[in-house]
């Protein structure tokens, strides 16, 4: 959910991104009347669907903090700053271009400098925080990317690939990396007694 409610923002943000380009320059033959209409709309609708997607991971986050599980290494936590700011490299210049040649879009401009505050205060709320955890129910992946994975839900479980590879029954494909989360050894016992005991197909 929170991935597609990602790519949803990224998605209207570009939207935004395009329209205001063909605003400035309207000597391409587009001329946005309502420009300051959409200048309002549209950052109004990305900060609804931020705040659901900010709410919705905080609340997962602080449900997993509490639960036993393995934490994130060095090599994971550095993935996770990379896959959490990567956005940034668009969002900055973006906001003080439009800010700089474009009128109207001060309130576009704060929305983005909002989401990078969230990311970043995310990052150093979860830096304890996330972990893998290996339940009878399900296997939960809790780190900036946040996936429930159901064991009715696995069809085969790989330890082929330099970590564990879970392919569902849908044939969508989970890939953990050894390295993302301490003490692999055991984290992948759990796993495979979990595997075995719901007669999951296993390759080690």
């Amino acid at each position: 959910m929170n991935f597609f409610l990602n790519l949803l923002i990224n998605a209207l943000i570009l939207v935004f991104a395009i329209v205001s380009f063909f605003y400035h320059n309207y000597d391409y033959g587009w001329e946005i009347y309502f420009f300051k209409e959409i200048s309002f709309f549209l950052p109004a609708v990305i900060f609804v669907i931020w705040v659901f997607k900010s709410y919705s991971r905080l609340k997962k986050l602080n449900i997993f903090k509490s639960q036993e599980g393995y934490k994130l290494s060095k090599s994971g936590w550095k993935k996770a700053i990379f896959n959490e700011t990567l956005p940034f490299y668009f969002y900055i210049p973006l906001a003080i271009m439009l800010l700089t040649y474009v009128n109207h879009t001060s309130l576009f401009f704060v929305l983005l400098l909002l989401i990078i505050l969230e990311n970043i205060f995310f990052l150093m709320l979860g830096r304890n925080s996330f972990k893998i955890l290996i339940t009878s129910q399900s296997i939960i992946i809790a780190h900036n990317r946040q996936h429930l994975i159901f064991w009715s839900n696995v069809k085969s479980i790989s330890f082929q690939y330099g970590g564990a590879m879970v392919i569902l029954k849908n044939n969508k494909q989970f890939y953990i990396s050894d390295l993302d989360f301490l003490n692999f050894n055991k984290w992948k016992d759990d796993i495979k007694s979990q595997a075995l005991t719901k007669e999951i197909y296993l390759e080690d």
